[in-house]
This record gives structure tokens, sequence and C-alpha cells, in this order.
């Protein structure tokens, strides 16, 4: 809705998510691809820039009959990550779901099984160890909030994989591969940071509407003289239409159509948070 854009414009919402980022309190994402042979893991600040990243094999468990195995190298390599409590930073984990809808025929049940208990297992372990719930994100949401699409003269099916690399690759320039022997698990790890820049930016959008600051008291007031007619006109609402949570839907809402702007505009998305090398 473009009254509400300009209205987040009238209230300087860059303005606002750069103050936000500058006084922000540490804490780190996680975000992880999680597969039975190759998960990859990346990490990131509270400016949403690169701290680790890595890929944990285990082609040399069997997925049939050494699962538990399997998660447990997997946990071994997260605790690693895991920054001593004394430090006092939080952890924000985003793990990529392994399927939104099932469509026959597309998919070996085996696997999904596979998968599923693997997932269970690697969501538990994330709890123990960094003390959050994880959040399971399905790759479609996390692309479609960066606009990430293969073009329609890309016919080959792993298309979208070199799209989700060109895009990491590009917002982060401390991501790098050796060249030859990375082929494989380089892919892991770039859906490992898409899943964790998304997880990052959803928290952001969530802080900056935080209702505790003067910011989003002033917004949702103007907001909700703007929306006010708008909801007025609705004669179908429910009698129990909760017009408070309906206006913090809408700002968040368009909070992240903003930030959706800033990630693919280079010069707004350096004025927003820091360079890589201006940590």
């Amino acid at each position: 809705m473009k009254a509400v854009q300009a209205l987040l414009a009238k209230h300087h919402v860059q303005s606002h998510l750069q103050h936000l980022l500058k006084q922000i309190r540490p804490f780190r994402v996680l975000g992880l691809d999680i597969n039975t042979k190759t998960t990859g893991y990346v990490v990131l600040n509270e400016k949403g820039r690169l701290v680790k990243f890595g890929h944990v094999s285990t082609k040399h468990l069997s997925s049939e009959i050494q699962m538990l195995d399997i998660g447990i190298d997997i946990t071994n390599a997260l605790k690693e990550l895991a920054i001593p409590k004394q430090e006092n930073i939080t952890w924000l984990v985003g793990i990529e779901d392994f399927l939104k809808t099932y469509a026959s025929g597309r998919f070996h049940t085996k696997g999904l099984f596979q998968l599923a208990q693997l997932n269970g297992l690697i969501s538990y372990s994330c709890l123990l160890t960094f003390g959050t719930r994880p959040q399971h994100i399905h790759p479609t949401s996390a692309r479609a909030f960066f606009r990430l699409a293969k073009d329609k003269e890309m016919k080959k099916r792993d298309a979208i994989k070199h799209v989700v690399m060109d895009f990491a690759l590009s917002m982060e320039p401390n991501l790098s591969f050796p060249e030859k022997n990375s082929v494989g698990y380089r892919y892991d790890i770039a859906d490992a940071y898409v899943i964790a820049f998304y997880t990052y930016w959803q928290h952001v959008a969530t802080l900056a509407c935080d209702k505790n600051q003067e910011w989003t008291q002033v917004v949702i007031a103007d907001l909700n003289q703007l929306l006010d007619k708008q909801m007025t006109r609705k004669a179908a609402l429910p009698i129990d239409f909760d017009s408070e949570r309906y206006l913090d839907t809408v700002l968040l809402a368009h909070v992240q159509d903003y930030i959706k702007d800033i990630v693919h505009d280079t010069a707004l998305l350096n004025s927003i948070r820091p360079n890589a090398n201006q940590q």
C-alpha cells in the first residue's frame, strides 16, 4: 500500500533502522541447511555480517542405520560454534525446512522420513546448545523475500542453486571457497547463508516495530488514522476483530517490504549496516 510506504518515509524509517543497528545488543544468527550427507552452516553477527561458515560431512555414515550418529556428528560441530554463556550473547537459529507441501511421485518417502528424523534431532540439539527454539524456514520463503528466482532461460533443474550462490557471494565478500574441491558443499553453505540472512532481517524488522519504542508508537498512531476509514468501511469485519493487532501486522509487513528494497540497493544497504571493514 503506497499510503503506508509514504507514511514510513515521512517517519524516516531508514534512519530508524540505521539507529537501531548502531545500538543493537550483540547476538548471533545460525543458519543451517541440514542433510544426511552434508550439512552447511553460517553464523552472522548483530550487524548481519559473516562470523563463521562451514560444513559437516557425514557421508561416511549410513542414513539407513546410523541416523543417530549423523545427528551426533552435527551436534558436536554446532557445540563448537556456541559462544561461552558468560559473554551474554543470545542466539537465533534458522533451519531450512525440508518440505512445505507433499506431491506424490516427486519425493522418496523413505528419504523424507530420514530428513524429518534428522531435522528433529538437530532442532532439539539447537534448543539445548543455543537456548532458543529454532525457526523452520522453507527455502522458497527465504528466496522469495530476497527476490531470488531463476531466469526463464535457465532450464536446468538445479539452476536456482547458482542464483542463491551468486546472491550469497554478492552480499558477503568474506564468503569464499577453494575453486576446485568445493563444488558440492559450497551450495549447502550458500543455502545456509540465505536462511541465516532471512532469519536476521526478520528479527531486525521485529525489533524495529517494537511497541516500546517511541518511533513505533508514533507511527502506529498515524497508521491508525490512515487506515481508520478503511477498517470502518469493512462491514463484514467479525465482532472480535482486533484492530490493534491488525495495525501491528500492517506495520511489520511494510517494514519487511522496505527491507526487501534495502537488500537490493547496495548503497542503501551499506548506509543501514556497517561494511565488512567497519566492524
